[in-house]
């Protein structure tokens, strides 16, 4: 599909966004064409710290988005809370039940704490990060052309997490690998916020690619960065980009639909 003068696609985001990057620019070096003109701005550079002043966008990073005259503006903001919060083995063992999973087992031995505190303490790390309120902002400047797409599912192996541990480096190696179920939870979780946030303002929730998911859910080792801990790879970002180009597709079949209706 040939790419359309003055169709605009702008990906913001935090580190996740680097798996996206890297697919788009490979695809680039080789020719690839998507249905929109895609650039990524990614969050966690020094020009746009902070992103947000008393809780409204700080003017760069509000100049730069507009200047962007996107179509389609896609999301990866966060993402990183519940890895903050449990992909490091705690003091004291603890786990939790997930009401729409509670098939799924507990780790031997856990305190088991109420899923509402869970949650709790959830929104409350992507709330101080402003995440929520990136989310809003992002909605209020370009409405319902906002996708955000869910963070990565946890890496199972921790092997990989142990020998990558990139900022957790120091914590792994002092406490260890937390279960890769408890990581599981976490992530869906922290997802069931953003899902319901962003139905609060009015934009879409994006799945993690189901190709890139094993049967438990977590992400299958094509998709493992390899270098870190908890993000994507290439292979990961494709996966992304072929969702988008979908639901693009989707949305132009049902515009043309609704033309064609006598």
């Amino acid at each position: 599909m040939n790419a359309l003068p003055n169709r605009n696609g702008l990906i913001v985001g935090h580190s996740h966004i680097t798996a996206v990057a890297r697919a788009l620019e490979t695809a680039h070096r080789r020719g690839k064409r998507y249905s929109l003109t895609w650039e990524c701005l990614k969050l966690h550079l020094p020009e746009f710290r902070p992103s947000l002043i008393a809780g409204e966008l700080a003017p760069a990073l509000k100049q730069a988005l507009l200047g962007k005259n996107p179509e389609r503006v896609v999301s990866m903001v966060g993402g990183n809370a519940h890895n903050e919060l449990g992909l490091v083995n705690s003091v004291q063992s603890y786990d939790f039940v997930l009401p729409y999973a509670d098939e799924l087992p507990n780790h031997p031995d856990a305190r088991i704490l109420p899923y509402e505190l869970i949650m709790d303490e959830l929104h409350e790390r992507n709330k101080s990060k402003g995440f929520f309120d990136l989310l809003t902002c992002l909605a209020e400047l370009f409405g319902d052309g906002v996708v955000h797409v869910e963070s990565p599912p946890p890496i199972p192996a921790n092997d990989h997490v142990i020998q990558h541990p990139g900022v957790f480096a120091e914590a792994i190696e002092e406490s260890g690998v937390a279960p890769p179920l408890f990581r599981y939870k976490l992530w869906k979780a922290s997802s069931t916020l953003f899902e319901k946030h962003c139905e609060q303002i009015g934009i879409k929730f994006l799945p993690a690619p189901l190709d890139m998911q094993d049967e438990q859910g977590m992400m299958i080792e094509a998709g493992w960065g390899k270098r870190s801990p908890t993000h994507g790879n290439v292979n990961y970002g494709r996966a992304i980009m072929r969702q988008l180009e979908e639901l693009a597709d989707n949305e132009m079949s049902s515009v043309e639909q609704l033309h064609n209706r006598p």
